[in-house]
This record gives C-alpha cells, structure tokens and sequence, in this order.
C-alpha cells in the first residue's frame, strides 16, 4: 500500500520530507476541482490527499500505522469469515429444504401421480396380461399387391381390423379366424386360421410392444407416492422418469391410433 501511494504522488520512498510536500502541492494544484474540469478531479484529488497524510504518518510512526493497517486487514478478514459462515448456513439451510421438500413438490402434484399411476397400470395390465380368445368369420378381405413379387392384405372382422401378409391370403378360403387379444384395449396380439393353427401371424409394432414404458411409470408412480425418498436428487430423477415414460408412451398411443 504504502509504495502505491508514494506512486500517486511521483516520488520515490527515499524522498525527503520537503520534496514530498513539494511534490504533493504541485500534483494538488493540478487535481483540485477548482482548477482541473475534469469529471474525476475531485476523486483523484481526495486520493492523493489520502496518500500525502498517511505518508506523513508512516514517516513519524512507522508501527502504529503498520499496526493500523493489521488491524483493518483483520476487520476485513474476520468480516469475511463471517460473510462466509452466513453463506454457509444459508446454503446449508437451503440444501435442508430442499432435502425435505415433497416428492410431489416437483413439477406436478400427489393427484397427478395417482392419475398417472393409474393410467400406468391400465396399459401395462393391458399388454402383459393373458389374451383373450375369440373365433370370428371375415367379413372383408381384400388383397393388393405392392409390387408383381409380394402381396398383403386387409381384413376385417366383427371385431377386429388387422393388416395382413401375403401367407394369411394363400391359406384363407373363408375360415374362421382365431384371435387372441388384449384383455382390455381389445388389441390383437395374435391370429390363425382355425383349420391351420400352427401358422400363427402377429402384428408388427404394436402398442403393446412397448409395455417397458408404461411398466417404469407405474414403478415410478408407485414410488413417489409410497417411498419416503431423502435426497432431493433421488425425487428429481424419479419425476423426470415419469415425465419422460407419460410423453414417449403417449406419442405412441397417438402414433398407433391415428398414424
């Protein structure tokens, strides 16, 4: 500090008192405001001031002011140590609100969860619970061909609408047809001619394909609504999972009931 100082006014430390005064008047005559227009001159004036008295002071008592200046940096320090202990506990009491917010505190609500959970359930029973059976007679069927070398076809029965390839066609001569469907969505899961029950067809890409989806929800939902998570991490990943599985699962639905 104190070589900074003698720098403002121009001088070396080993100056003698009266060339420090002399040079401190002549700068002062030069930053008064009276005299200098400049929109820092005040400032600039007020700093040199500050400068040519503690050199003064440091030259008739070089202890008590190195001692003064220990006793502001301890200020400084402690009033730092003290800045950092109060950040400190904010950040710790913070940290314990945030630990012991609500899972349900998190993007959306207990109701939501339970909405979710069940809409869960219903498509994960849906896809991996047993078929059930049903014999029914076509009552349309028609056959294209997309090229001269492979043909499919679409038919329909009282229940059901399905597309089909080109085996299905070589072997159908109007016979009922079994199918074996979700329990609840009515979806088939697979089908044969009654007389050919060896040749089972099935579907590609259906929604119930993608029961993994709808599985982890429920999981998740099942979790947030009776597990008393502890860190807040755990509750985030846990409502992030369950946003991600609702919006995958929920393209797929609109994707296979109007694509």
């Amino acid at each position: 500090m104190i070589r900074h100082y003698y720098q403002l006014l121009g001088v070396d430390e080993s100056v003698s008192d009266a060339e420090l005064k002399k040079a401190y008047r002549k700068k002062a005559r030069q930053l008064h405001p009276d005299h200098n227009p400049a929109p820092d001159a005040q400032l600039r004036f007020i700093e040199l001031s500050e400068a040519y008295q503690y050199i003064v002071k440091y030259r008739e008592s070089p202890i008590e002011v190195v001692s003064y200046e220990e006793r502001i940096r301890e200020q400084a320090r402690e009033k730092a140590r003290r800045y950092a202990e109060m950040r400190y506990q904010k950040f710790v009491r913070e940290t314990k609100e945030m630990e012991n917010a609500s899972i349900h505190d998190i993007f959306f609500g207990r109701w939501i969860t339970a909405l979710l959970g069940i809409f869960a359930l219903f498509f994960f029973a849906d896809s991996i619970l047993p078929t059930i059976r049903r014999t029914e007679k076509l009552i349309e069927y028609r056959k294209f061909c997309s090229d001269n070398l492979h043909c499919d076809g679409v038919a329909r029965s009282r229940s059901f609408r399905f597309s089909t390839d080109a085996n299905f066609s070589a072997l159908w001569h109007n016979q009922p047809i079994v199918f074996e469907a979700t329990p609840f969505r009515k979806q088939i899961k697979r089908y044969y001619l009654i007389d050919y029950p060896s040749n089972v067809f099935r579907p590609l890409n259906q929604l119930s394909d993608y029961y993994f989806f709808p599985g982890m929800l429920l999981v998740c939902c099942l979790l947030a609504l009776f597990y008393p998570f502890r860190k807040f991490s755990f509750k985030l990943y846990t409502k992030t999972i369950m946003l991600f599985c609702a919006f995958v699962y929920g393209m797929l639905i609109l994707f296979f009931s109007y694509g």
